[in-house]
């Protein structure tokens, strides 16, 4: 790999010291609540299914879809089968062994089976009745 006249600006950056270390989730500073409720009334809101990629969680970008739900979109992140970390209901985190080979069929029916859930929410959900089901987007 050939030097380039950017690398000692690159490598003096603050950021550079950084780039590769790994943080624990629990040191994310988020600026969302958990359980919050919709805004009350009859509003429904355009739902985007959003899969990251390379093995990442969702959690990696909650800057972004903080950014998104802010402007009204219900943003679901869906943890691929493929990512490198394993998160269980009791808050244990348990890192696999990441996979080099993405497999298109599996994200979309993570996609589809993930949609397919939220057809069919309770009715005593708060969300029910509240999502725009002709305005779907997936990234």
């Amino acid at each position: 790999m050939g030097r380039t006249l950017l690398d000692p600006l690159l490598r003096s950056h603050p950021d550079f010291a950084a780039l590769g270390t790994r943080y624990p989730v629990q040191s994310i500073l988020s600026h969302s609540y958990a359980n919050v409720p919709p805004f009350p009334g009859r509003q429904v809101f355009p739902l985007l299914l959003f899969t990251p990629g390379g093995g990442e969680l969702p959690l990696n970008y909650a800057s972004l879809i903080e950014d998104l739900a802010s402007y009204g979109y219900i943003v679901v992140g869906i943890v691929p089968a493929h990512s490198g970390s394993c998160v269980y209901s009791d808050g244990r985190i348990v890192d696999l062994p990441s996979r080099t080979r993405f497999d298109e069929s599996a994200a979309v029916a993570d996609l589809t089976f993930t949609l397919n859930e939220f057809e069919k929410l309770p009715a005593k959900s708060p969300w029910k009745n509240r999502i725009d089901f002709t305005h779907i987007g997936a990234f």
